[in-house]
């Protein structure tokens, strides 16, 4: 497995238990966290880290690799509810994660049809498209999306499986934008 990918599941695991050396592959100084509670301040960005730190039982689902770009699919099932997670870092070449977006919704249950966020197998295969494709690794697709809904703008993260060039499945992990008057960073949810 590559080392960005292992970096990018050392720090997911964050929320079940602590790993002191994997602060030293983020360089806090630059890192932006694409979260607009968060100050532009390496304090503030430590105590992101600190905050998710030992919450419950992480359950990664699918981790994907797009150059530098690490998507990792998780659930974090805590005491009183369990979330579906998608967070994206991006490296540079040294491998220290330099941005961060992050998607959290509590746990949707299955639909009419049975599929459920998580339910789908975790394999990559097809890894020969992965370049015809921008974000994606073999038959996972990435998408960032922003959207309007019953007036509350949303960040969705979408997630696509693929099987013979069609979209078999797709996870939706969204959380509402603040409005920018709320930001506490230049750059906001993208």
């Amino acid at each position: 497995m590559n080392s960005n990918k292992i970096t990018a599941i050392r720090i997911t695991n964050l929320f079940e238990q602590d790993d002191a050396p994997v602060h030293a592959l983020i360089d806090y100084e630059i890192l932006k966290i694409h979260r607009p509670e968060i100050r532009d301040d390496i304090r503030s960005k430590k105590n992101f880290f600190e905050r998710i730190q030992i919450r419950g039982r992480v359950r990664i689902l699918r981790v994907i690799e797009d150059g530098l770009f690490v998507a990792v699919h998780f659930k974090v099932e805590e005491l009183a509810y369990t979330t579906d997670n998608l967070f994206v870092f991006r490296f540079n070449s040294s491998g220290s994660v330099t941005e961060l977006w992050t998607n959290s919704q509590e746990e949707v249950s299955a639909g009419t049809n049975g599929s459920a966020l998580t339910r789908a197998p975790g394999e990559l295969i097809d890894t020969v498209t992965t370049h015809d494709l921008r974000l994606s690794e073999g038959n996972y697709t990435l998408t960032a999306t922003r959207s309007v809904h019953n007036g509350t703008e949303l960040a969705t993260f979408r997630l696509h499986r693929r099987m013979e060039g069609r979209v078999v499945e797709h996870w939706d992990v969204s959380e509402p934008v603040p409005g920018p008057d709320q930001w506490k960073n230049d750059w906001g949810k993208f």
